[in-house]
């Protein structure tokens, strides 16, 4: 048998199946009760629903606990709620009070076309022009695209990432300045473009011949700042990928390598985003309870000899998947305009992400992907797109808690007593899963268009959102490419897990004034989730020394203190995001009073059966990763004794 890795350690034994059915059940009966619960909620809203089905559902509502009554006046008179429009299922209206949903779906037969059309053509570009072409197609393409959506606005686009490219060519790989001249070029640009473009104007220039584009063509979306925030992320990605290179070149230079050697693959190793640790806190996948990535493995090898031909080298280098490309760029990347042109622009990429790193991306300019085939894209695209879109679209017809997040309503239902702890607590929880249902679908949409197009882009969501227990493991499945980005980009440079918890506010801080204008609501999420890490990775080393060892781990306490402490977490993210993205601070303030407003009783008895629901789904959630962790212990063993038999 293959020896044992020194230092690792054997997998947790799998739980009691009665525990697991027992866990499973609670989680699933009770998170169904909220969803009734927020589906009933919603009728009262919805104008087309005749009076005693409202009626009906009003007393069903009342029956699942946690209510004083309710009075049937008011259920007889649907409310208001902005953001309804007419649907299409059920007779029902739909929510599309979120404006980035609306934005997407309203045009979505448009981009549905546009991705049937193009990635065809590129396909067909790809066969007649050649790789070596593929960069100033695709450049061409984006700058076509950009001109269709934003119109004369465009060449705001082009000039910010023109001024760019300047910089990172005339220092990225200078040591020292370097790379803080490629973050300073970026971050000028955004904080220019997130506080003045609006009231930018080619008049306003000095040149008397641009004033006409003023009253020019200005396309479809002419609030081009909009999606800028996007856009530099792609402007540091390819500075400091130039900087890294030109640093590995000059370490090249200054000691030569043996014309005999193992490299890896055409490129330097640098640590991988997709096993690095989650930004912005280091070694949380080595946590017994929460076992959520993969070992580190800092390269992969292949013996190279001196004289191998570029062609060979080529074709390894094409056969190669987007985190393989990250780990080691092929030397075929030259970093040229056009390639930077077209990664900054590239239609399917452009508007939402996924966020791919400048080295993964190019290398697909020239030899389109093949680590997905058209089937497994056909497939992607019928199961985990197209079925979650459907899910999505029968959640707005039916669930209205985005809406009424939005508007507030426990601000004017709370007076009546309408609003108490059950309320709030299902109306958080399912705008929580609203938002994660419409990142997934617009994300994954764009995506498949990459795919079918030739270029793999990095999966964003890994995980439902409600299989989620930390706050590592949340924003390790959330946003996946971004989260890579920032590990890449700002946590593994700021010296990764050496400075965990002052790396952690520069990351939650970066990605808050990121996101937009620094406000209060950015500010607020920062400081809840900065705070709350702390704590978390205290729990975690806490629970390392009183249970040292997988046996010690496999006991009920253990599982039911980790499922608890998962639990109180959960609440966390819920709270954080409301605050972040859809109340802010001074929302959450009325929304606790709203928690209370039927009594300290009633609060603190809707709070257990919550934190009951969560401990049981972050058990299920715990033990799914241990599964996933024996399944790759028993393929590396099954690897491993072929490689003995082999040799």
């Amino acid at each position: 048998m293959p020896a044992k890795t020194p230092g690792a350690e054997p997998p947790p034994p799998k739980a009691p199946a009665s525990e697991m059915a027992l866990a499973l059940s609670i989680a699933v009966l009770l998170d169904a009760v909220c969803t009734a619960k927020c589906a009933l909620m919603s009728v009262k809203y919805d104008g087309g629903v005749s009076a005693g089905w409202r009626a009906w559902s009003a007393r069903a509502e009342s029956s699942l606990g946690f209510s004083d009554g309710v009075d049937a006046g008011v259920s007889q008179r649907p409310a208001r709620l902005p953001g309804l429009q007419p649907g299409w299922l059920f007779g029902r209206q739909v929510d599309l009070s979120d404006a980035q949903w609306r934005g997407f779906r309203t045009p979505f037969p448009t981009l549905l076309g546009a991705a049937l059309v193009t990635a065809p053509l590129v396909a067909v570009a790809r066969r007649t022009l050649g790789p070596n072409a593929m960069p100033a197609f695709h450049a061409l393409y984006g700058a076509v695209v950009a001109a269709y959506l934003h119109g004369a606005r465009s060449l705001w686009i082009l000039s910010l990432l023109c001024a760019h490219y300047c910089v990172c060519r005339v220092f990225a790989g200078r040591p020292r300045i370097g790379l803080a001249a490629v973050w300073v070029s970026a971050l000028a640009a955004l904080a220019a473009v997130q506080y003045t473009a609006q009231d930018w104007s080619f008049a306003g220039v000095g040149l008397p011949f641009l004033a006409p584009l003023d009253a020019a063509f200005q396309g479809i979306l002419p609030r081009w700042w909009v999606h800028f925030n996007l856009l530099v992320l792609r402007l540091i990605s390819f500075g400091a990928d130039l900087h890294r290179r030109r640093a590995r070149d000059a370490r090249r230079r200054t000691k030569p390598e043996p014309k005999t050697r193992t490299k890896a693959i055409e490129g330097e190793a640098i640590e991988d985003p997709a096993n690095a640790p989650a930004a912005p806190a280091a070694r949380a996948a080595n946590a017994p309870e929460s076992p959520e990535t993969e070992p580190k493995t800092n390269r992969r090898t292949v013996p190279v000899e001196a004289s191998a031909t570029k062609s060979t080298l080529l074709k390894n280098a094409n056969a190669r998947d987007y985190d393989s490309l990250v780990r080691d760029p092929p030397d075929s990347i030259k970093y040229s305009f056009f390639e930077y042109l077209a990664y900054c622009l590239y239609p399917p990429l452009y508007l939402a992400g996924p966020t791919a790193a400048f080295d993964g991306f190019a290398p697909q300019l020239r030899n389109a992907q093949t680590s997905h085939s058209r089937r497994a894209v056909f497939r992607y695209a019928l199961l985990k797109f197209g079925l979650v879109f459907l899910l999505l679209e029968v959640w707005t017809h039916v669930v209205y808690t985005n809406a009424m997040a939005v508007t507030r309503v426990w601000t004017r239902d709370g007076i009546s007593g309408v609003f108490g702890p059950f309320e709030v607590g299902a109306t958080s929880l399912a705008t929580l899963n609203f938002m994660y249902l419409k990142f997934t679908v617009m994300w994954r949409f764009f995506r498949v268009w990459a795919l079918a197009s030739g270029v793999e882009a990095p999966e964003n969501m890994l995980r439902c959102v409600n299989n989620n227990a930390t706050i590592l493991g949340f924003w390790k499945g959330w946003h996946a490419s971004y989260n890579k980005w920032l590990v890449r980009y700002v946590y593994v440079p700021l010296g990764g897990a050496k400075y965990r918890l002052i790396n952690a506010w520069a990351v939650f801080g970066f990605v808050a004034a990121w996101h937009d204008k620094i406000n209060h609501r950015l500010i607020g999420w920062c400081v809840v989730f900065a705070v709350f890490l702390a704590p978390e990775l205290a729990v975690k080393e806490i629970g390392r020394k009183l249970f040292p060892t997988v046996s010690s781990r496999d006991t009920v306490g253990f599982r039911v203190a980790r499922s608890f402490m998962g639990a109180v977490n959960v609440h966390v993210l819920i709270a954080g995001n409301m605050v972040g993205y859809v109340v802010g601070v001074d929302g959450l303030d009325e929304l606790v009073r709203a928690y209370f407003a039927r009594g300290t009783k009633d609060a603190l008895l809707f709070l257990a059966w919550s934190l009951l629901t969560c401990s049981a789904a972050a058990h299920v959630g715990f033990e799914q990763r241990a599964g996933e962790m024996r399944v790759k212990a028993r393929d590396q063993r099954a690897s491993a004794g072929k490689a003995a038999k082999g040799s």
